[in-house]
């Protein structure tokens, strides 16, 4: 718990605070960027099926499986409440992800309320603040949705997880190519967005494993 708690704080929390006075500007961004909502449904449909994809051939070739957290840190203090089958992003089954060391996650230490309330808000801040750059500085060539894809290994995502992330990527850049940044921002952001309120739903629906 301590250790993710501390790389929680270093790659999400501090980052937030250096950036937190571009909130207003990226508001701004989101209302330009509204129609970028209309491509979420699509977007989310090549993430899941990328997805299952990808598990299939990490369940053949089991070193895909690898990453040093399992899941994006991002999610993590929040992923352990989630029901059986659904670890978020970690170990299939719902059991401890590699690197976690069966240890007792952080939404099982403080209670699914506490967690939720602390944690969520962050999550969404960091999203809100993140997504933006990532649509400005990775989308000008498919090297750079490459880069962008396996810089997310940093944020202990498994290894076949990269796969998914591409492809949204592609996606995200066709978006901007043709309907601008602040488009593909919302786009991603409102995906992201849609990925939290679904492990949401499943922690108030189901009970933690």
């Amino acid at each position: 718990m301590l250790l993710e708690l501390a790389v929680f704080l270093v790659l999400v929390v501090i980052p937030v605070a250096i950036n937190i006075r571009e909130v207003p500007a990226r508001l701004r961004d989101l209302r330009a960027g509204v129609r970028g909502l209309l491509y979420v449904p699509a977007v989310v449909v090549v993430l899941f099926a990328v997805a299952i994809g990808a598990w299939l051939l990490a369940r053949e070739i089991t070193v895909l499986q690898w990453g040093w957290l399992g899941q994006n840190i991002i999610a993590a203090p929040i992923s352990d409440l989630l029901p059986a089958g659904g670890s978020g992003g970690g170990s299939p089954g719902g059991g401890p992800t590699p690197g976690s060391g069966g240890d007792v996650g952080v939404g099982q230490e403080l209670g699914a309320g506490l967690t939720l309330s602390i944690f969520v808000p962050i999550m969404i801040l960091a999203l809100l603040l993140f997504n933006f750059y990532e649509e400005a500085y990775y989308r000008d060539s498919l090297r750079e949705v490459v880069v962008w894809a396996a810089l997310h290994l940093v944020m202990g995502i498994p290894i076949f997880a990269v796969i998914p992330i591409f492809a949204v990527g592609l996606v995200y850049k066709l978006i901007r190519d043709r309907r601008g940044l602040q488009t593909a921002y919302v786009a991603h952001f409102a995906t992201n967005l849609t990925l939290i309120l679904l492990m949401v739903g499943a922690i108030l629906a189901g009970p933690p494993v």
